[in-house]
């Protein structure tokens, strides 16, 4: 449903059914896709982020979900910032640390926001490539530890339940967890909600994985870069 229109005149800000009815100092470029007026992506983060229902917390989500699939870049999203006030714009600065950080969405932020506190002497990777000796991808695990050999998975049943296409998401989430051990890797899976809520908990659990990786036998794999997406072009969106 369109929940937006944005107006170059000077009116109030407004709510009219279900359109927000906003005023700008300066219209932004624009497409048109249909007889639709389009927006880049990063002008329509901004817009959204300074909209009537939108919180800190969705806006974050949303600009770690627009870097991760290569709707916009690092770069794009700090240029458009540095073109409007900052007023609003909270949950994208804080989405675009989080990015750069090495995190692919707000749960793994939360994951590393408690690692890099609890644990400072972990050494960690966000998404690397895991491959083994004649090359083949092993897996892209949310966090790895390499000198204890553990990954880290955050499995949202929101994110992995149903089907995409025949395929069961959820089946496939398993089989892919289960394709790190007998390459010596433990596998520690948590959910979005305990790391929010009861992050002792799972610290408590990654200890114990800890302990039980000491002195096992160690496979040779190799560790390539965190997986970047490709931006698309500004007008993707």
């Amino acid at each position: 449903m369109l929940r937006r229109f944005v107006v170059a005149d000077p009116c109030h800000s407004r709510v009219v059914d279900d359109a927000e009815v906003l005023h700008v100092h300066h219209a932004p470029t624009f497409r048109n896709l249909s007889g639709v007026p389009v927006v880049p992506l990063d002008r329509a983060l901004i817009d959204y982020a300074r909209g009537f229902e939108a919180t800190a917390d969705s806006v974050r989500a949303a600009t770690i979900r627009a870097l991760q699939t290569g709707l916009t870049s690092p770069a794009r999203l700090e240029a458009a910032l540095g073109e409007t006030r900052p007023n609003g714009t909270r949950g994208i600065r804080s989405g675009l640390i989080d990015f750069e950080r090495g995190a692919w969405s707000v749960p793994e932020a939360q994951l590393l926001r408690i690692l890099s506190r609890r644990r400072p002497r972990l050494k960690l990777q966000m998404n690397p490539r895991l491959v083994d000796t004649s090359g083949r991808l092993i897996g892209v695990p949310d966090c790895y530890l390499p000198d204890h050999r553990v990954a880290i998975q955050v499995h949202s049943w929101t994110h992995h339940a149903g089907f995409h296409g025949a395929r069961d998401q959820w089946a496939d989430t398993v089989d892919a967890d289960a394709r790190y051990i007998p390459h010596g890797i433990a596998v520690l899976p948590v959910s979005p909600t305990v790391l929010r809520d009861h992050p002792e908990r799972f610290l408590r659990l990654l200890d114990g994985v800890l302990s039980a990786q000491q002195g096992r036998a160690k496979v040779d794999i190799r560790i390539e870069v965190a997986v970047e997406p490709t931006p698309l072009a500004p007008h993707a969106s």
